[in-house]
């Protein structure tokens, strides 16, 4: 799960993932943030790529994907 700090209080909710993905990213967690890359909504998947940004952990494969990203 990428949830590890109960952050996600619905995991049917994109807010809550997007947290989640925020918090990765000022927690240092590459796992949850790269996880979050697949999600089905384009904002989760945007703050995912935002929190391997700060992390620097982006690869040249994530940016590749997400500029194709619609």
């Amino acid at each position: 799960t990428y949830d590890p700090w109960g952050m996600v209080a619905d995991p049917e909710s994109a807010a809550s993932r997007r947290r989640a993905a925020a918090v990765a990213g000022h927690r240092g967690d590459v796992a949850t943030a790269r996880q979050l890359l697949a999600d089905p909504e384009a904002g989760v998947r945007a703050t995912a790529l935002g929190a391997l940004a700060r992390l620097e952990a982006l690869t040249s494969e994530d940016l590749t994907e997400a500029v194709g990203d619609p």
